[in-house]
């Protein structure tokens, strides 16, 4: 988003947002601003930075360990998290301007080609794949995508129409998640508002949350 357009929004909302970016607690980047008009208060070892136009909140990390959302039997290649989730958009020829290929290695970018151009090609860099058991290289599945974003095991998965391929499915899929918001940063979120309504409110922990939601 542009600083303008933020601005414009700010403007008309009557608030200035939060910036609030998962890649703190759940596994993968989500930096999205929040326009909400409840107090936003920076509990014990979370910082509020003000920078110009809107305030921006870092939640340390707190998961319980790395690579928690990786299917069993499976590697990562890398570490740090993943980017953020996007929608598949698979096609024989690439798109006018592909996102973020003009600083991609030429490793992801012969993967961006194999797999038909279905993510910008930053997303086939080594350090964002998995391995199978086989030692074949893949993209991060339907259900760990489901999983570091913070939906229930199975919320999106579950609900896909048995008679599309495995391949409909993971489209339609990771295009469903794409598309959301993190289900963790709505629960920070919405911890805050009822913090504010409700004194007695217990927020939740970021330890247990994986296992919870």
């Amino acid at each position: 988003m542009t600083k303008s357009n933020r601005e414009e929004f700010s403007a008309q909302l009557g608030v200035e947002p939060v910036l609030l970016d998962t890649c703190h607690f759940s596994g993968c980047r989500r930096p999205r601003p929040f326009w909400v008009d409840w107090p936003i208060e920076a509990r014990q070892g979370e910082t509020l930075l003000q920078h110009d136009g809107y305030r921006e909140w870092v939640i340390p990390a707190g998961l319980p360990q790395d690579n928690w959302w990786v299917d069993k039997g499976c590697k990562r290649l890398g570490s740090g998290p993943l980017p953020a989730p996007a929608r598949a958009l698979p096609g024989k020829f690439p798109p006018k301007q592909p996102a973020g290929l003009a600083t991609a290695t030429r490793e992801a970018i012969e993967c961006w080609s194999a797999d038909n151009h279905r993510f910008q090609g930053y997303q086939y860099e080594q350090q964002h794949l998995l391995s199978r058991p086989d030692g074949t290289w893949r993209l991060p599945s339907f259900i760990e995508r489901e999983k570091v974003m913070g939906f229930p095991l199975g919320y999106m998965s579950n609900g896909q129409n048995p008679k599309l391929t495995m391949d409909a499915v993971f489209n339609l899929g990771t295009s469903m998640i794409g598309n959301s918001f993190n289900v963790y940063a709505m629960t920070f979120l919405l911890d805050e508002l009822l913090s504010h309504r409700s004194p007695g409110h217990q927020p939740w922990c970021l330890a247990s949350m994986p296992h919870a939601l």
